[in-house]
């Protein structure tokens, strides 16, 4: 699967992808580190040729791996990858593939870059996309496809305006519900603390695999 994003300054970013039965969230605790099956779960991303284990990161750091490289861990239970290659504008673009790779098993995909103010996330249910949100506020509303999420109705109704900010182009910040995706799928969160059940990501570790 190809690349949409471009490399830009430090920020947040994410290109991150899950594939369990259930939440990732249900499986994600602190003291995971990735097991030997990662290579193969990474193979699956990298395309054709031999991958280097190049070490670790951990999962705040993964989720935005370095160009030439894809982040992956094989759990009981959830398998979880990132590579920029997954990030694109209509997240819809890549459903056969990720169909594919989920094996019957629900999928989460969350997608953001801090240089565009840029968030994308989508769930499949195993059969089929469910819900696939894009959006910026250089170019709207890229994509909406399903119903809402819960977690989605607080920015939606206005909850999170940005009153410094009356002309800004959309009713919240992108950024700020591509954190509240993460916290709801992943159980973590790139800027702040969400709620009090937060996952610290420092505390689970991915493999860090090189791209010939």
């Amino acid at each position: 699967m190809g690349g949409s994003v471009e490399e830009g300054v430090v920020g947040i970013k994410a290109a991150v992808i899950a594939f369990a039965p259930e939440s990732p969230r249900a499986v994600l605790r602190a003291g995971l580190v990735a097991g030997p099956g990662s290579r193969s779960l990474a193979e699956q991303f990298a395309g054709d040729g031999v991958l280097t284990q190049v070490g670790a990161a951990s999962l705040d750091r993964a989720v935005w791996p370095d160009e030439g490289t894809v982040c992956a861990g094989r759990f009981d239970g959830l398998d979880i990858v990132a590579f920029r290659g997954l990030a694109r504008a209509r997240p819809s673009e890549i459903s056969e593939a990720v169909l594919g790779l989920a094996a019957g098993r629900r999928a989460y995909a969350v997608f953001m870059h801090s240089v565009v103010d840029w968030t994308a996330f989508a769930v499949w249910d195993g059969e089929r996309l469910v819900r696939s949100l894009s959006l910026s506020p250089g170019e709207g509303v890229l994509e909406d496809i399903g119903e809402r999420l819960p977690f989605e109705a607080p920015y939606w109704a206005g909850a999170h305006a940005l009153t410094h900010a009356p002309d800004y182009p959309l009713p919240f910040h992108p950024l700020e519900l591509g954190d509240k995706a993460l916290a709801a799928y992943f159980g973590f969160a790139l800027e702040s603390a969400l709620d009090d059940d937060i996952l610290d990501p420092e505390d689970v570790s991915l493999a860090v695999f090189r791209i010939p």
